[in-house]
């Protein structure tokens, strides 16, 4: 024996299910049904609602796939709705307040926000407070004994204070560096001549440590990048490489180019140092987070500042076999559009 829903079955369940719909004559700019639901959010915000839904159904061809918006409100509520066209003139929404979902997101990103900026402020409170530990001890105890010290362990603790100013100076340049608005002028180059450039600079250092180099970048892949962004993010990966190839004899560089999209390609870079933790792959490009003990936590997150600046970004992965790190640089080849 079929089963057979009424039509009040639906009338009654449109009525009591917890989101709006609404039937709406495009072409009269009408509703023609509305459940109680939508009855109770068009007595809130009937004008602001129904121009936005209206005005971005005369504005865009609808097709009957999920079409998600969000209105703000004058009063700051949220709601989300979807359309579709059901009819020539006809459109089916549905709509729900989602205030409380935005409100816990929203708190969300707040609670990020702040959790990584304190985190931020504390490693600068370290760094710099360190140094000046340092410094501050060291001159107090030269005063208190200048007059019975020799002329040379006088001017030995004065050389100490002297390195840590210049380590803290140092410190501080970077963090400008990292903070400065880079103005990129982006063009069409041939990724292959930016990255020989690059390797070119460190021949000299490559030859005496003995680095083997394997690249493997297509001549003809042109990327559209700031020249001098992309050389300074490439010197960096390489001079993190020398660094991690200390007191080794069989360092490896290895890069390759892949096709992304019509929109990308991914330049590879691998080295065959230590190798970095899984559960810092993503932490190595928070702003002065280092898995060196001499490290500054500096030079990957200015690269991932610069890339993204030029429509990129940047990735560490877990290496592949015989590798320590991978790096995936994503170039635009053009300028991306939605």
């Amino acid at each position: 024996m079929e089963n057979k829903i009424s039509a009040n079955f639906f009338s009654e369940l449109f009525e009591k299910i917890a989101f709006g719909i609404l039937i709406i004559d495009l072409q009269q700019e009408k509703v023609i049904y509305q459940n109680n639901y939508a009855s109770l959010l068009l007595e809130k915000h009937e004008e602001n609602l129904l121009t936005t839904i209206i005005a971005n159904l005369k504005e865009q061809v609808w097709s009957s796939e999920l079409r998600d918006v969000i209105l703000k409100a004058e009063e700051k509520i949220y709601i989300g709705y979807s359309l579709y066209q059901v009819d020539e003139n006809i459109y089916a929404v549905f709509l729900k307040d989602i205030s409380s979902k935005e409100i816990y997101l929203e708190s969300q990103r707040r609670s990020h926000f702040f959790n990584h900026f304190s985190g931020v402020i504390a490693e600068i409170a370290h760094e710099i407070g360190n140094p000046l530990t340092t410094i501050n001890t060291t001159l107090q105890v030269t005063m208190n004994n200048i007059k019975k010290w020799p002329l040379e362990k006088t001017e030995d603790f004065l050389t100490r204070s002297i390195k840590e100013i210049e380590r803290l100076n140092e410190f501080l340049k970077k963090m400008r560096s990292f903070a400065l608005q880079q103005k990129l002028e982006l063009a069409v180059h041939k990724l292959l001549k930016i990255v020989s450039d690059v390797l070119l600079h460190f021949e000299i250092e490559f030859k005496l440590k003995k680095i083997s180099l394997q690249i493997d970048v297509d001549p003809e892949l042109e990327v559209l990048v700031d020249e001098n962004a992309l050389h300074q993010i490439l010197v960096n990966l390489v001079k993190n490489s020398l660094e991690a190839f200390a007191g080794s004899q069989s360092g490896i560089i290895k890069i390759i180019s892949e096709e992304v999209d019509h929109f990308y390609l991914k330049l590879i870079y691998l080295n065959n140092g230590p190798e970095i933790p899984p559960e810092m792959l993503e932490k190595i490009f928070t702003p002065l987070f280092s898995t060196k003990e001499s490290g500054r936590g500096i030079g990957l997150p200015l690269c991932q500042k610069l890339l993204t600046a030029m429509g990129g970004t940047i990735k560490a992965v877990v290496p592949r076999q015989n590798f320590g790190a991978e790096f995936h640089l994503y170039l635009p080849k053009k300028r991306y559009h939605l």
